[in-house]
Order: C-alpha cells, then structure tokens, then sequence
C-alpha cells in the first residue's frame, strides 16, 4: 500500500560530491604510486643472456633493493647517484635494519642480512662498476644478489 506524501516532506536527493572527491583522490593516489615506482628503473640496456628467466620476488614481506649501473659507471638507486664510499655506507644502513640470519661459521664477522638486491648493469659498463656493488654487498653481510639481463 502506498503512502501518500504529505505537503511538509520535501524530495530526498542524493549528493553525489563526497563520493566525486574520494575518486578523484584514489586516482591522484595510484597516479603517484606509479610515478613513485618508476624512480627506481634507469634507462639502461640490459645484457643479453639465453638463460636469463623471468623476475620474481622470492619474498612478498623481505624487502628489496634495486641497483643501476649506467654504461658511464654512475651507480644510482631511487634516482639518486652514490659513489664508492656512500654505496658501502648505505647498504650497511640498510642490512642493519633488515633481519639477520644465523651467523656463517666460514665468515663469523658478518651475519648474513635477508635484504635482496637486484643489480642492473649497462651492458657497456666497465665489470670494475658492477664489482664495486658486490664488494659493498659482501662488506655488509648481503648474500641475496641477482643481476638482470634479457633474453632478446
């Protein structure tokens, strides 16, 4: 049975602005994760290697370093250049504040760290540039390494 509407109600209308704004937001969001998320990739040409299989993270909760080596020698990691020294020192700063895992009786000075490190190099660049990456890596007890390269 319908009721009749009485003089002193008014239609009800729904306001749509709240909803409009929490969109536009969730977009601005994502589009900055994104823009975020490729600081970390430089433009390099990747070696070529038959072998080479698809990335993929062992870990989803371990966390993830990612290296580039330009042709040049720049080491860069999230858009930002390190030298030699500054690497060595970051990447301590960083498999400190990672968990470690039982010490390795061969090398009982360094407690090996559960970061991952992902290495890519130029495929011009000098191995002394990429060496210098591992040799800070093994100075801070980080064992987890991989370099990347492409099949084509």
């Amino acid at each position: 049975m319908k009721l009749k509407k009485t003089e002193d109600e008014e239609d009800i209308e729904l306001n749509l602005t709240p909803m409009i704004d929490c969109v536009f937001l969730l977009i601005i969001f994502f589009m900055t994760v994104m823009n975020l998320s490729s600081l970390n990739i430089e433009d390099v040409e990747l070696p070529r290697a038959e072998e080479a299989q698809e990335f993929k993270s062992e870990r989803l909760d371990a966390r993830h370093i990612l290296i580039n080596v330009l042709a040049n020698g720049t080491t860069i990691i999230a858009g930002k250049q390190w030298n030699k020294e500054q690497l060595a020192d970051y990447l301590k700063i960083e498999a400190d504040a990672e968990e470690r895992e039982a010490k390795n009786p061969s090398n009982p000075q360094v407690a090996p760290s559960r970061l991952y490190l992902t290495v890519r190099a130029d495929k011009e660049t000098r191995y002394e540039n990429v060496q210098n990456v591992f040799d800070a890596c093994s100075q801070n007890g980080i064992y987890k390494t991989r370099v990347m390269a492409t099949r084509e």
